[in-house]
């Protein structure tokens, strides 16, 4: 990406005290006390509460990486670098194209789930709402791209523990769906988005793994 600096803002603070107000209103809640006395997750749960109209600069996600994010890039994104020896895999584009790419993606996929509704389902089918969920995950990632000046840099890390599945066509399975759906071919579109399931499943599994 050229000779310069590239830094963002980690946030480690910020994001550990949402995790805590996060637990304490999940299926986590029951279970953080034996870990974190109560009254320490109350009060990072009250540190964080005036503080949520702020916008987090990162997003983290264990195992998988979630589909939406994939709207953002294409395969001529990907920067491949090396660190102690090992190589590290990204995904890198301004933020201003990934949230116009996203938001994009977002329309095509809400006018697909219309049109598998029809004019006069009074009830959307499964696959009309599993479209429409992900419509709306394309909708917020896009919001949260747009917060960012055009001038800045969105980058998706791999992480180690996705080097195994290098190099990863992602991308390029997401812009097919969507140009597929886009062209009303609903079969091959779901079919590009299975290969990318396929791809990721190993890893999802062992997120259960013991």
């Amino acid at each position: 990406m050229g000779d310069f600096p590239v830094f963002h803002a980690p946030q480690r603070l910020r994001r550990s005290l949402r995790l805590f107000s996060d637990a304490a209103m999940n299926d986590g809640a029951q279970l953080l006390p034996l870990l974190v006395p109560e009254k320490k997750v109350r009060d990072a749960a009250r540190e964080i509460s005036g503080e949520l109209f702020e916008p987090l600069y990162t997003r983290e996600s264990a195992y998988v990486v979630p589909l939406a994010w994939f709207a953002a890039f294409t395969m001529e994104d990907r920067v491949v670098s090396s660190h102690a020896g090992h190589e590290v895999h990204r995904l890198i584009a301004p933020a201003d194209t990934a949230a116009r790419r996203v938001i994009q993606g977002a329309q095509i996929v809400e006018d697909a789930a219309l049109a598998t509704a029809g004019p006069n389902a009074d009830e959307l089918s499964e696959e009309a709402q599993q479209a429409k969920a992900f419509a709306d995950d394309l909708t917020r990632l896009g919001r949260w791209l747009g917060t960012f000046s055009p001038a800045s840099l969105v980058c998706l890390d791999y992480g180690s523990l996705a080097d195994r599945i290098q190099p990863d066509e992602s991308p390029r399975d997401m812009a097919d769906a969507l140009e597929l759906l886009r062209a009303d071919d609903q079969g091959a579109a779901t079919a590009a988005l299975r290969r990318i399931f396929q791809r990721w499943s190993p890893l999802a599994h062992l997120q259960s793994a013991n």
